[in-house]
């Protein structure tokens, strides 16, 4: 079969086969069977994952498991509201949220949802921005799907700001034909709804609307389209969101310090990406726009490039945060396929998006922050395979005996912030794991983790049960409340004078000792004014060292 054949306009290849089905029904079962395929895939990993998710990876599913389990009410002025005051807010979980109340609030339920919602949607606009601006579609959708596996693995693992990248896609199917007004309005309410649903997608905005901006002066497009574009977004956020707009967005750019921080955001870029998809897709698209008059590519350069400028002016990357690059990205390589003529290099493009993911699927060691990732990654360098704790067992074991402890109308504070140990691991502990809670509405969090001057102890005095664990577990230097927490109960000094210590509840998990206080009378304000003095002591001598 020649080359030319793949990439031609016209379905050329005719498979000679005994069953006759039409073209419709063979689009149909394919779909059909993709989308069985991916929520295989979804159950599978997280039935084989012995992982707990806390913290930022369990936000959305805390935030959908609240408001599937009737928490959040009134609810669409709890959302409303969320969305004012809150970084993360409740209208990014609506979705997964009605999933959890019709099959259950189990994390395979959650991820379940995330697929169905977001991933398999954008896919399908992958495609559909093959048709648009590729040949052979299938064959671009095919290797851009293998290329990219980043947003799989970000489904897979919980982050519910998937969604907005699907109205990303949606904003780039929109831009890329013939320019409509009615296409400007649509483009409008996406760049607002995706930046409701996570602040910082307004960088994504700000970055579409200057790229809609250059197109207009380089290639003359109607004026007409970007002008209501922003006028649309504008009306939407400032007409009904008034106060996210002068609290989330301000404080988003606000942030800035203008520390690009070149190294640490390359080194994610690449390993989510991987350099040589990077290099592939700018250096093909510069030979393209010179040899080929391509100017397609043009929208996609500045959208990208201005996007990572005022990014990383604010902030240093995360992993999230590469879902607004992913776009730019396949609208490159769905040019760069287009225009390949030669045989080998379509077979080097195969083959590099075969080893991207492969890759994932290696027993690498991963990085716990950016600072430890060393160079560049040549390939994606992130994984997918199922996480599995050795400590399962055991924190489950605590937390049964935990369960049988504390009894209905007390709860417990947990004096630790680390990934040993944390109140949200004990909470989401067993829907993790996909084991249906006993009991959790018991664990609090009773002070703040981190350190501030205005502080309230009250929940910590008032708490029925303390564990405490030893030798301390925290994750920043800023948090001298917990280490003063701990050395109260440690001492038995101060507050901790209320509490005695429930010596047959005492376990140790991978070198971690688990001490459990219970409150036999209350704490008196001589004790709290004593346990404040001893803080705000600590805190200034961190402060002045």
């Amino acid at each position: 079969m020649k080359y030319k054949a793949i990439l031609a306009d016209e379905d050329e290849i005719r498979e000679r086969t005994g069953l006759k089905l039409g073209p419709r029904t063979k689009k149909t079962l394919f779909v059909l069977l993709f989308i069985l395929l991916f929520n295989l895939l979804a159950v599978l990993f997280t039935r084989l994952s012995r992982e707990v998710y806390y913290w930022d990876n369990a936000i959305g599913y805390n935030m959908a498991a609240e408001i599937a389990g009737g928490g959040v009410s009134p609810l669409w002025k709890s959302v409303y509201d969320s969305i004012i005051n809150q970084s993360f807010n409740y209208l990014s979980a609506l979705p997964s949220a009605l999933f959890m109340r019709l099959f259950g609030a189990s994390h395979t339920v959650y991820i379940l949802s995330l697929v169905n919602c977001s991933l398999l949607p954008s896919y399908g606009l992958i495609y559909r921005l093959a048709k648009k601006i590729g040949k052979a579609p299938a064959i671009t959708w095919g290797i851009t799907i293998f290329m990219l596996p980043m947003p799989v693995y970000l489904t897979l693992n919980g982050f519910s700001e998937i969604g907005g990248f699907v109205m990303c896609l949606g904003c780039f199917c929109l831009y890329y034909g013939k320019a409509k007004w009615w296409k400007g309005i649509a483009m409008g309410a996406l760049l607002a709804l995706m930046t409701l649903w996570n602040s910082w997608y307004i960088f994504f905005a700000v970055s579409f609307l200057t790229a809609m901006a250059a197109d207009l002066i380089v290639l003359k497009k109607p004026w007409y389209i970007p002008v209501i574009t922003l006028c649309t977004m504008a009306a939407l956020l400032a007409r009904f969101f008034e106060g996210f707009v002068l609290s989330q967005l301000v404080s988003v750019f606000g942030q800035g310090n203008l520390d690009f921080r070149v190294r640490d955001n390359l080194h994610m870029l690449t390993r989510y990406f991987g350099l040589l998809l990077l290099l592939f897709v700018i250096i093909d698209s510069i030979v393209i726009f010179i040899k080929k008059k391509e100017r397609g590519m043009i929208f996609a350069w500045v959208q990208a490039a201005v996007c990572y400028l005022i990014f990383t002016a604010a902030r240093l990357h995360g992993q999230g945060h590469m879902l607004m690059y992913a776009p730019a990205v396949i609208v490159l390589l769905t040019l760069c396929i287009r225009y390949i003529s030669k045989e080998r290099l379509l077979a080097a493009v195969l083959i590099l998006a075969l080893l991207q993911t492969i890759n994932i699927f290696l027993p690498w060691k991963q990085p716990g922050s950016i600072e430890e990732i060393k160079r560049p990654a040549l390939v994606n360098s992130f994984s997918l395979r199922p996480q599995k704790r050795d400590d399962i067992g055991e924190l489950l074991s605590l937390k049964s005996m935990l369960d049988e402890r504390v009894a209905q109308g007390e709860y417990l504070g947990v004096l630790a912030y680390s990934d040993a140990m944390n109140d949200e691991l004990l909470r989401n502990l067993e829907p993790s794991l996909n084991i249906k809670p006993s009991r959790g509405d018991y664990i609090a969090r009773t002070i703040p983790y981190f350190d501030s001057p205005q502080l309230d102890i009250s929940p910590l005095c008032n708490a029925s049960y303390i564990l405490a664990a030893y030798p301390l577990q925290t994750v920043s230097p800023n948090q001298m409340i917990v280490e003063t927490a701990l050395e109260s109960f440690s001492l038995y000094s101060d507050i901790a004078a209320a509490y005695e210590e429930q010596f047959d509840a005492e376990t140790t998990i991978n070198g971690v000792t688990y001490k459990l206080y219970r409150r036999v009378r209350k704490v008196t304000p001589v004790e709290k004014a004593e346990f404040l003095r001893r803080y705000n002591a600590y805190l200034a001598d961190s402060v002045n060292n």
